[in-house]
C-alpha cells in the first residue's frame, strides 16, 4: 500500500487515460456485436491491443516504473499484432471469406508476447533486467522490433488499400445505395496508399 500512495498521476498520464478508457469501452462493445461478428471482433481486438501498447507511458507518467522497477520488461508491447488485425477486419469486412492460414500472420505478435513474458518472469532481478536491457534488447533487439512492426503496419495498410479498391468495384456493380455499404473509417487509412498504388508511386 505505501507504493500506491507514491504514485503520482500527473496531467500527461490522466490525458492519455481519458482517451484510452472510451476505446476500451467500444472495443469490449465490438467484441460483443452481434452482426459482422468477425469483424467486429477483430477491430475489437485491434483497439484492445493498442490501448494495452501505451499502457507502459500511462503508467510511467505515474511513476510506477520508479516504485515498481520490477515491471520492466511486463508483456505490454503488442505492435506485431496491429497490422494483422487491421488487415483481418477489413478482410473480413469486404470478403466476407475465411482468414484461413492467413491467421499465421499472428505468429510475430505471438513471438514478441512470449519473448516479454520470459524477460519478465525470468530474468531475475531489476539489475539482471537493465544489463540485458543495456547489452543486447536496445541495441539490437529493439531496433529490429521497430522496423518488424512498421513493416507489417505498412504491409496491412497497402493490403487494405487493395481490398477497398476491390470492394469499391463490387458495391458499384452490385449496389444502388452504395454510400450505405461504404467502409467509412478505414478510408482515412488507406485512402492515401490507394492513390499512390494507383499512379504506381507506392513504395515500402
Amino acid at each position: 500500500m505505501d507504493g500506491f500512495s507514491q504514485i503520482d498521476i500527473t496531467w500527461r498520464s490522466a490525458l492519455m487515460f481519458a482517451v484510452c478508457l472510451p476505446i476500451v469501452i467500444i472495443a469490449v462493445a465490438l467484441l460483443f456485436k452481434k452482426n459482422e461478428v468477425k469483424a467486429s471482433f477483430w477491430l475489437g481486438l485491434f483497439l484492445i491491443l493498442t490501448v494495452i501498447s501505451v499502457v507502459p507511458q500511462i503508467i510511467g507518467f505515474a511513476g510506477f516504473y520508479d516504485i515498481w522497477p520490477e515491471l520492466t520488461f511486463a508483456p505490454f508491447n503488442t505492435e506485431f499484432y496491429l497490422g494483422p488485425l487491421m488487415y483481418f477486419h477489413a478482410y473480413t469486412l469486404m470478403k466476407k471469406g475465411h482468414l484461413g492460414k492467413r491467421k499465421w500472420l499472428l505468429l510475430p505478435g505471438v513471438i514478441q508476447t512470449l519473448f516479454y513474458l520470459w524477460a519478465f518472469l525470468f530474468l531475475g532481478s531489476v539489475e539482471n533486467k537493465w544489463a540485458f536491457n543495456g547489452t543486447i534488447y536496445a541495441p539490437y533487439i529493439r531496433p529490429l522490433e521497430t522496423l518488424i512492426s512498421i513493416v507489417l503496419v505498412l504491409w496491412a495498410i497497402f493490403q487494405v488499400a487493395l481490398i477497398i479498391k476491390d470492394y469499391y468495384q463490387y458495391i458499384e456493380n452490385s449496389q444502388s445505395a452504395k454510400r450505405d455499404f461504404e467502409p467509412a473509417w478505414l478510408k482515412p487509412v488507406s485512402y492515401t496508399h490507394l492513390r499512390a498504388h494507383e499512379t504506381d508511386s507506392y513504395i515500402v
